[in-house]
């Protein structure tokens, strides 16, 4: 068990409702705190493509469509995003692509990324400086949560 898990004093599933107290899930999320950098490849290589494309269409639709989010974003210079609980950055990735393609105003994205593990922190800035340097505005910073 992880050591911020460890700290609860309680069994916190006791408070779900119950169609929700049995769900494998919940729990296993606990162990990518904990994942070696090896480990997180077989992670990307599982989740990365399904949150990369359900978040790439999410907000290609909601920037192409949402007239107050483009006028708002319209008149942006920069924009500043915290990502707590980012992960390996599929979701903080695909939101920083669809900035850079649909608001030539914008000067800088920058990326704040705090997750409670340092290796998804590392993969998330290997994939940003090999994969992710399409996005001409982007900078990127990162934090670990410590427990």
């Amino acid at each position: 068990m992880n050591k911020f898990f460890a700290k609860i004093p309680y069994d916190i599933t006791s408070q779900l409702p119950n169609e929700y107290q049995n769900l494998d899930d919940f729990w296993a999320a606990q162990d990518t705190l904990d994942y070696s950098l090896e480990q997180l490849g077989g992670y990307f290589h599982k989740y990365f493509p399904r949150s990369y494309i359900e978040t790439d269409t999410l907000f290609s639709y909601l920037l192409k469509y949402s007239l107050k989010y483009r006028n708002i974003l319209s008149e942006k210079k920069q924009i500043s995003i915290l990502d707590v609980g980012c992960g390996i950055g599929a979701n903080t990735i695909a939101l920083a692509k669809n900035l850079d393609s649909n608001f030539p105003n914008l000067d800088l994205i920058k990326i704040d990324a705090v997750d409670g593990n340092n290796n998804a922190l590392d993969y998330q800035q290997n994939l940003i400086k090999n994969w992710a340097c399409f996005i001409a505005r982007f900078t990127f910073s990162r934090d670990k949560m410590n427990f």
